[in-house]
């Protein structure tokens, strides 16, 4: 499925110090032997940089901030980006010659050069001038990617690496701190030697021309490698708890698959088992509905029976109701994601719920009654297509208001659950999804929509992009991860997260059918460059993989993909932790209202670093996003350099700045 994109010549399993002794003989084995000539002037050259602890972005500061220039390559050719704090002209040149294409643009902005592969050097200019500014920066590669389960490493690379044209393109290893270890040049057939894995190896492309005097780099990364925890319970991914909210580690609960009795003996004993009677169980959400501090419930159906609330009575028990549509009917049909969030600012937790036959929105009116005012808002959608698969519940604009995204919608909520349609999200063609997730994949400030279609995987939809003024609703489609051809067969779920530990999100992609087909893994190292491997990952090879969610599980910083197995004889939960080891500064929010309470389902938080102004990353508090999901209330990020945030919240008022915090949890209330 994706051999375009992977290839292993050697394959080893090794362990400890003797990995570089088996290394050495399978690389003398696979390249001949051969590493005189030119080659040891490059590998002086590379010993030189690496001890020289070259810098590969620059980084000044004046009077309103940081100003950093970056220029790396990508899939399609080079990205040139400008990072500020406050708007300033610069002028980018390259190789020592002014570029009028680079010249007079204002900072912040990015640049894409499509087709263009050129190694280069780089500085700037600025008005206002930078005093002491440095301007030297050369091109950066894409970080390798070798991935390593099932004892066995795999290299993963995009369309760039034979495009660079002049230089000789080699892969290294080296032992953190140790000499480095030369593993091999790429022919025009991108051959490769065995590869050694361990934690204590980095790996780092070089580009070096014939003398080794030109020399360019990726930065340097650790094996990417992951283990299952099988928690042998059944589920649709939902994270939270009923029993204590404030619990470190969250329950998760979830469907054993609509029309299935398997599990009903788990709900029971959460007292949940009304869920499983004469309904087709399909997806479930847990908020505190009334305030009272105790999580309750809601679950849709897909087909038999009819939407259930249950409010949590403190003692294993709950009372269940059913909320009503406008004609008095119950709200049935063919449902798949539900999301939350409080749509008219009232401090009540409110629900959306799409079906295939329309879609409803359930305001709360207090003590477990609901008010479907779909109809009435002009939001129903009867009949809508394609159906609405995933959904999310996100302040897209910023304004503090919690917008909805579904369908080919992006419904934009005044504030008082009255809602504008954004036209033509996606062009003036709809997008199909069997997963669906809203977030800001590029860490660049601005919330992006990530689509599943169930037979040629992901695209992603980049917010900000399509206009000089960077509207926040206008987006310029990825070509398709997986290369556009139809490579899957029924991928129904996708999971969206930090996996690497570098702040730029991941994709995982379910597997799908036939049954025993692992999720796919599309892993972005650098900005807007993806790299797709399959994952390894199944419970039995008869497994039907079909849901995931990446979430901070046990609020550790580290988010883990929690993926839904169904086999025969029911499903079950597996989580995989987070490929990266986990950074050295760990910071999680739990973002309330006024009063202390969970409702701010949707709300967009934006954690910055102290030192740099620099964001961390731009979140939405997950009431439901994704596939028939639901992650931790809280947010967490991480960082190996930064050692102080603050957090920005955007409430119906404006932004509220929190902070500065240190590492730690913390809990956050409006004001």
């Amino acid at each position: 499925m994706l051999s375009d994109r992977l290839a292993l010549s050697c394959f080893f399993k090794a362990i400890g110090a003797s990995v570089f002794v088996m290394f050495q003989v399978l690389l003398s084995a696979c390249n001949g032997g051969a590493s005189g000539g030119p080659e040891a002037a490059i590998r002086a050259a590379y010993a030189a940089l690496l001890s020289a602890n070259a810098v590969s972005d620059v980084s000044t500061t004046s009077g309103g901030g940081a100003v950093q220039i970056s220029a790396r390559i990508a899939d399609y050719g080079t990205v040139v980006e400008c990072r500020s704090m406050s708007a300033v002209s610069v002028s980018v040149v390259r190789n020592g010659l002014a570029d009028p294409s680079l010249s007079g643009l204002q900072c912040p902005f990015i640049r894409e050069l499509v087709g263009d592969f050129l190694l280069s050097s780089w500085s700037y200019t600025s008005t206002p001038a930078i005093a002491g500014a440095i301007t030297s920066v050369t091109t950066l590669l894409p970080d390798p990617i070798v991935y390593f389960h099932n004892g066995i490493a795999e290299l993963t690379w995009g369309a760039w690496l034979p495009s660079i044209k002049g230089y000789k393109v080699y892969l290294t290893a080296r032992s953190v701190g140790s000499t480095v270890v030369w593993a091999n040049s790429f022919d025009s057939q991108l051959s490769l030697a065995a590869l050694p894995a361990s934690a204590s190896v980095q790996y780092q492309w070089v580009a070096a021309n014939a003398d080794g005097s030109k020399l360019f780099t990726s930065k340097p990364v650790a094996t990417v490698s992951s283990t299952i925890e099988n928690l042998n319970y059944v589920g649709i991914p939902v994270v939270g708890s009923l029993d204590n909210p404030e619990n470190a580690r969250d329950t998760v609960i979830g469907s054993a698959g609509f029309g299935s009795e398997t599990g009903l003996a788990d709900y029971a004993s959460l007292g949940l088992g009304a869920l499983f009677s004469g309904r087709d169980f399909r997806d479930v959400r847990i908020a505190d509905f009334n305030g009272d501090g105790l999580n309750d419930v809601i679950s849709n159906v897909y087909g038999a029976g009819c939407t259930l609330i249950g409010i949590n009575q403190g003692n294993g028990q709950f009372q269940f109701s059913t909320p009503l549509r406008e004609d008095g009917t119950c709200i049935g049909g063919h449902g798949e994601t539900m999301v939350l969030g409080d749509f008219n600012e009232d401090g009540l937790i409110d629900v959306f719920i799409p079906t295939y036959e329309r879609w409803d929105l359930l305001i709360n009116q207090g003590k477990g009654v609901f008010k479907d005012v779909a109809v009435e808002r002009g939001i129903d959608f009867p009949g809508y297509l394609p159906t609405a698969e995933g959904a999310a519940a996100v302040d897209f604009d910023l304004d503090g208001h919690v917008d909805i995204v579904a369908g080919c919608e992006i419904l934009l909520n005044d504030g008082t659950a009255h809602f504008r349609r954004v036209p033509n999200v996606y062009g003036v063609n709809r997008v199909l999804d069997e997963g669906l997730f809203v977030g800001d994949v590029d860490n660049d400030g601005y919330f992006d929509i990530v689509k599943n279609d169930p037979f040629t995987g992901p695209r992603v939809f980049w917010g900000g992009r399509s206009s000089k003024a960077r509207n926040r609703l206008a987006f310029d489609a990825s070509t398709p991860l997986l290369g556009g051809g139809s490579v899957l067969n029924g991928s129904n779920g996708i999971g969206v997260g930090a996996l690497m530990g570098n702040n730029i999100l991941d994709i995982v992609v379910a597997g799908g059918n036939p049954k025993g087909s692992a999720p796919v893994i599309c892993m972005q190292p650098s900005l807007r460059v993806f790299n797709c491997v399959d994952s390894g990952w199944t419970v039995n090879s008869n497994s039907l993989q079909d849901l995931l969610l990446v979430s901070d599980i046990d609020g550790s910083g580290s988010k883990g993909l929690v993926a839904r197995y169904d086999p025969p004889g029911g499903s079950v939960l597996a989580i995989v932790p987070a490929f990266a080891p986990l950074p050295l500064f760990r910071f999680q929010f739990d973002v309330r209202d006024i009063h202390q309470l969970r409702t701010l389902y949707g709300r967009a938080v934006r954690v910055l670093c102290v030192k740099t102004g620099e964001q961390l990353g731009l979140f939405a508090i997950d009431g439901g996003n994704g596939y028939m999901s639901q992650g931790a209330y809280t947010v967490s990020t991480s960082s190996d350099t930064c050692d102080q945030v603050q957090v920005q919240v955007y409430a119906p008022s404006g932004p509220q700045l929190f902070g500065p915090y240190k590492a730690g949890s913390y809990l956050i209330s409006l004001h």
